[in-house]
């Protein structure tokens, strides 16, 4: 496990060490940033063609004096909207929009319109439109241009406009066009066009709207990846590239805001799933059956407005959740549908239906929803019965380059998976382009960049009191914290230990003999033995930690926890070649452990396996190869550095035997029960091994070279003798190393008791 804690080891996850036989470019990486720089190019093109179009037009042209006057009674200077300015945008990167581009009719636009048809589409896209051909069809087109990786269909429904041009859309080749046989209004109207849908899905769409790029198949991704969700709504843009809603907040007295409305989309606070009280119904996603069966949208609030706030209502009342999506976004022009101004046609609808909403949820509203503008905090994800933990690490974890990541992301994930709304302060200040996808579509919030100026004090003097738990990670990070936690909140402290440093550093002196470290051991000795005293629980993941930490701090306060936890789907086997024997070693090789490690597992334990098996190589894998590490390349030694997800799989797929032979270290080791879970029979020593206790036949112990390397050619040369192994390492993992194991271990240490929550 890598020591963020030691200076040296600090920014080891970032380094760029040059990979050593396999060079790696991240394709994967850069192939994601370019389709997100792609993607918020689109955006700002399509933004600046709609408001264009808008402007050119006759209304706008003809409703010029309103506005003026409108203006002037309001004791206000008319002033034309300026040019959009896209934050993210430079001149470079938008199209210019003139000639031919500018040119293009409503006209044009339909005759290239054109979608697949599909024999049971999994979607259903459902566009109600009251006339506005323009309008619609530039909505289509974008659908068109960003079409999904599933299947789809385009259903326009037409609500008797009169309009003379909204007709043409019939001819459009796979477009399911409906035209009312009277007027219906906006709600029944959506209502009588699911009747049409032959989707799984249905996706309710504004034709005042324009998706991006990925905006469907990420609202699908919700809905596969949180089994309780019932609608997924998108994050909507202004045409100008601000942020319009990154869903919706509903108060106590029933009025409702649009979250983060006119903020910058890029912020990391609208930028992670969260449950919401609703989202807007400009695009949302749900099952079709689930909207039938809940009775589709109430026609209490014809012709529109709040139907979509109460469907959200009913939905969740059926045991259900609204989450907000925010790779999903939609440009919307608000306005174009029903006008903006209250008292403005269908509008005025708004403060008639408010009330009709209130009285029909007034007991919910009253116990789940806050005072219109308080505890923002909480009402932006529908928290006010949830507990709410702020954890602390160095960086934004990085599960590929250190085991303390991939143990900090799990813990994250299983605290959200308990319900918990989990922010995370990385103390380098970094929203990282790179691993922040991994927190932000679990649900984590990653506290980065300049929120309240980039200083914790001045965070947690704002949120403190709404804070039920914080995790400290790690002695170093956790000290500068815990004062101003007491300070400013009233939270649970709980410090996550991973492994006694201290103790780890002595047995490093012993086998290397350095007065420094040893110097370094004792300073962390007291560092730990503070920060025990001062915390509420303290987590580690081996019961021997454990029960140290408790010896000094009192039992009733410490708890062990395990590191990782794995899912009946990653407890697999491998398919090694027959005639070679690949041996790995996975490590972060910046740690001192794992170099010392590396360098006798080359010197000493290797060459035994070759003069019993000749064709056996060795493979050291893993990120931050030290001078040392490398060097060992001359002596035969394969090495794949900074390896991807995928790369790793592909290592554990065709390994004969994996091997840890660690000499000194602390807490429980990923690379053992790592490789446990990929069925590769694991040899190591009683250091690799600790933590895991009664592991029985899972794993092959020893601690000198030459039995170390007896493990491995028996290993290697007994098939059957590694199928039960990794048949037992399997079983032990079940039992100790389950997603319930872990959240039960985590729940003891939270002491997640009834009553807990700062509402």
């Amino acid at each position: 496990m890598t020591d963020p804690s030691n200076p040296a080891h600090q920014h080891a996850g970032r380094q760029s060490d040059a990979p050593i036989e396999v060079q790696r470019p991240e394709p994967a990486e850069l192939s994601r940033m370019r389709r997100e720089l792609d993607a918020a190019r689109r955006v700002a093109e399509h933004a600046v063609s709609m408001l264009e179009a808008i402007r050119a037009s006759t209304s706008w042209s003809l409703t010029r004096p309103l506005r003026v006057v409108s203006e002037r009674l309001r004791g206000r200077r008319w002033r034309e909207p300026a040019s959009p300015s896209l934050p993210w945008a430079t001149p470079s990167t938008l199209r210019a929009r003139t000639g031919a581009e500018e040119s293009v009719d409503t006209s044009a636009l339909v005759e290239r319109l054109a979608f697949p048809t599909a024999a049971s589409p999994r979607v259903s896209i459902i566009v109600p439109t009251y006339g506005k051909l323009g309008v619609t069809a530039r909505c289509l087109r974008s659908i068109q241009e960003h079409a999904s990786a599933t299947s789809f269909e385009v259903i326009v429904v037409e609500d008797r406009s009169n309009d003379p041009d909204i007709g043409r859309l019939s001819a459009v080749p796979g477009l399911v066009y409906r035209e009312n046989a009277s007027n219906l209004g906006f709600l029944r109207s959506c209502n009588e066009a699911v009747n049409s849908a032959r989707g799984e899905y249905i996706c309710f769409l504004n034709n005042d709207t324009e998706v991006t790029a990925g905006w469907l198949d990420a609202l699908l991704d919700i809905h596969e990846r949180f089994p309780d969700c019932g609608i997924a709504g998108a994050k909507l843009l202004f045409p100008d590239g601000s942020l319009q809603e990154a869903g919706g907040i509903i108060w106590a007295d029933g009025s409702g805001w649009n979250f983060g409305r006119g903020r910058d989309p890029r912020a990391p606070e609208f930028n992670y799933v969260r449950e919401v009280d609703y989202c807007s119904g400009a695009a949302l996603l749900l099952r079709t059956e689930l909207f039938k069966d809940v009775g589709r949208f109430d026609e209490r609030y014809a012709p529109a407005y709040y139907e979509d706030a109460d469907l959200a209502f009913r939905i969740r009342e059926g045991g259900l959740k609204v989450y907000y999506c925010p790779r999903s976004e939609v440009v919307h022009i608000e306005g174009v549908s029903h006008g903006t101004g209250d008292d403005a046609g269908i509008k005025s609808f708004q403060a008639r239906n408010r009330k009709v909403f209130r009285a029909r949820w007034r007991h919910v509203l009253d116990r789940d929803h806050y005072r219109n503008g308080d505890r923002v905090f909480r009402a932006r994800e529908h928290a006010r019965h949830k507990p709410v933990v702020l954890v602390t690490d160095h960086m934004v974890p990085q599960p590929d380059r250190d085991a303390g990541s991939r143990a900090m992301l799990q813990t994250m994930l299983r605290l959200v998976a308990m319900g918990m709304v989990v922010k995370f302060w990385p103390n380098d200040r970094i929203y990282d382009p790179r691993m922040r996808h991994l927190l932000d579509d679990a649900g984590v919030e990653i506290v980065a960049g300049d929120s309240c100026g980039g200083s914790f004090e001045a965070y947690v003097r704002d949120v403190g009191q709404e804070l039920d738990f914080a995790l400290l990670s790690r002695p170093n990070f956790a000290e500068p914290y815990l004062s101003l936690l007491r300070e400013y909140s009233r939270a649970h402290i709980v410090f996550y230990g991973h492994d006694i440093h201290h103790r780890r550093m002595l047995a490093q002196a012993e086998v290397t003999g350095d007065p420094q470290v040893r110097r370094a051991a004792v300073e962390m000795r007291g560092l730990e033995e503070s920060i025990w005293l001062q915390v509420d629980s303290i987590i580690y993941p081996s019961r021997e930690e454990a029960g140290l930490a408790a010896a000094f701090a009192g039992e009733e306060r410490v708890h062990s926890v395990p590191l990782y936890c794995f899912g009946e789907s990653e407890l697999t086997f491998p398919v090694p070649d027959p005639d070679a024997v690949k041996i790995l070693f996975v490590a972060g090789f910046g740690h001192p452990p794992n170099e010392d490690a590396a360098e006798w597992l080359a010197s000493e334990i290797l060459p035994r396996v070759q003069r019993a098996l000749p064709n056996a190589t060795l493979w050291l894998v893993g990120s931050n190869p030290t001078a040392r590490v490398r060097a060992l390349a001359a002596r035969g030694v394969r090495i794949h550095a900074n390896v991807s997800s995928e790369e790793l799989e592909a290592h554990y797929r065709d390994a004969s035997v994996a091997i840890a032979p660690l000499r000194f270290g602390g807490g429980v080791k990923l690379k053992v029960v790592e490789a446990m879970a990929r069925g590769v029979p694991i040899v190591t020593t009683s250091v690799g091994a600790q933590g895991l206790d009664a592991v029985g036949g899972a794993l092959a112990i020893a601690d000198d070279a030459q039995a170390l390397a007896a493990l491995v050619v028996n290993l290697a040369q007994d098939p059957a003798l590694a199928r039960r192994t990794a048949l037992a390492a399997h079983d032990y993992l079940r039992e100790n190393y389950s997603e319930s194991a872990m959240e039960q271990a985590l729940a003891r240490a939270f002491n997640a008791v009834e009553g807990v929550v700062a509402s």
